[in-house]
């Protein structure tokens, strides 16, 4: 789980910088990207806490075998939420990319 969740912010710090510094990325789309990254970022920290206290806390009556079942269920939302990250990315790119074709083709010399 700790290296899903430094997956998600490698993402985040990388590609999320990249997506939002693009001339193709319109002014009004940079708050709404940012706070779907930023909500996944908060959700993967609020697991990470949870786990925690699941892990030290004696005064939670719980067997081993309750918090292997919650750790293992917060792993495959870990695993989701990288899933989710990287196709948000990737659907970004594929905007960007569109979006750059479209401004190459838009303003391309004519020669007729």
């Amino acid at each position: 789980m700790a290296k899903n969740n430094q997956r998600l912010f490698n993402i985040v710090q990388d590609d999320l910088r990249e997506i939002l510094n693009s001339p193709y990325i319109k002014a009004d789309e940079v708050t709404r990207i940012s706070d779907s990254f930023n909500a996944i970022i908060e959700n993967s920290i609020e697991s990470l806490d949870y786990i925690d206290q699941i892990l030290s806390s004696d005064h939670l009556k719980m067997t081993d075998a309750e918090r292997a079942e919650i750790l293992k269920n917060k792993e495959l939302q870990s695993k989701e939420m990288v899933a989710e990250i990287e196709a948000k990315t990737r659907r970004y790119r594929e905007i960007i990319a569109f979006r750059e074709m479209q401004y190459k083709i838009n303003n391309r010399e004519t020669n007729y």
